[in-house]
């Protein structure tokens, strides 16, 4: 990646002088995205970082269709693909269960797409996935006190108390700020007749 990103960065002072529309093209989608994606972590996961740098990749095509009129028919079947694209992935992003679905299959082993999806699927009543979900999760950080906490209250449900304990006490374990944990851990408790 970083060869590619030097190899980008040299095109781009190359392009500035022998073509600058392009070269300016290129260089700002370079500072755009090194904006939005670069060594500052502003912990963006969305794809709307990309708004910004593909303004320079839209420049580009109007500026290469202006220079080549008779690429238009070539555009034409490109903009049609792509619209098809995101008219799929609009399709996606507008159901929060398959969005969280997607994005835990893209990234089974990234904690926080797994413990979105279980937290998502149990608060829809969808327990069974909302635990295979939630086992990933806390596969990847055992210790995460709100993945905790919400395995416990799908234990709870299924009314496996043990477990729900278990959850609850690991979850105040790691966290023990966590009052949500601490208030799903003493209401079990009472349910179960332990009052002190």
């Amino acid at each position: 990646a970083l060869i590619f990103w030097l190899a980008a960065a040299v095109g781009a002072y190359i392009l500035i002088h022998r073509k600058p529309i392009y070269g300016f093209v290129l260089a700002f989608y370079l500072v755009a995205h090194l904006l939005e994606s670069g060594p500052i972590n502003l912990e963006l996961v969305f794809e709307h970082r990309m708004y910004l740098p593909f303004v320079a990749i839209s420049l580009a095509i109007a500026v290469f269709i202006n220079n080549y009129q008779n690429s238009s028919i070539f555009f034409g079947m490109i903009f049609i693909l792509l619209a098809m694209f995101n008219w799929q992935r609009n399709q996606t992003w507008g159901n929060a269960i398959e969005f969280h679905y997607d994005c835990a299959a893209k990234s089974p082993e990234k904690f926080r797409p797994q413990y979105n999806l279980g937290t998502l699927l149990g608060q829809n009543g969808k327990y069974t996935e909302a635990q295979q979900a939630l086992i990933q999760a806390l596969r990847i950080e055992p210790k995460h006190s709100f993945a905790n906490n919400q395995m416990g209250n799908i234990m709870l449900v299924n009314n496996k108390l043990r477990q729900a304990e278990y959850y609850y006490r690991s979850a105040i374990a790691s966290n023990n700020n966590n009052a949500e944990a601490a208030y799903n851990l003493a209401v079990l408790l009472e349910r179960n007749g332990q009052h002190s």
